[in-house]
């Protein structure tokens, strides 16, 4: 194994590496070039997040975990457009805080910079200098995404 075959999220920004779906599926993000994909893809690999319904009969159920969680994030979202107050929106970081599963959060409210911020704040070992005031991804120093 080389280390230079994989993304890695100490050294660069794998949220923009990876797309999450609300089938619970993680895959390479489309957008990026052929030899960031397939590293894109040997991380997924190695992580074990290949790992579906359709690919494995492991017992590893992360794929069902992100769905329940996007089902959550979905209905906070539904929620805060009624609701939309401080106390609320305090309220869907620490729902999301407890689940987990940042990035399908993140996703989710991304077309809220207010709570895309809050949450980049609050979940633990996120790099915070990697997000513009909007909470948009930025290149990561020395990185290659």
């Amino acid at each position: 194994m080389k280390l230079a075959d994989y993304l890695w999220p100490d050294a660069d920004h794998t949220f923009c590496a990876f797309v999450y779906g609300e089938d619970g599926v993680v895959r390479s993000n489309p957008s990026l070039a052929p030899d960031l994909a397939e590293k894109a893809n040997a991380m997924i690999k190695l992580v074990g997040l290949d790992k579906t319904p359709h690919t494995s009969k492991s017992s590893d159920r992360r794929w069902q975990a992100g769905i329940e969680v996007w089902s959550i994030a979905e209905r906070a979202k539904e929620r805060l457009q009624c609701n939309d107050n401080e106390d609320f929106r305090e309220q869907v970081v620490e729902t999301a805080v407890g689940h987990a599963y940042w990035s399908i959060w993140m996703t989710v409210f991304a077309d809220d910079a207010d709570m895309r911020n809050r949450l980049i704040r609050a979940l633990p070992g996120t790099a915070t200098d990697c997000f513009d005031e909007q909470g948009h991804p930025l290149p990561r120093d020395g990185g290659q995404l």
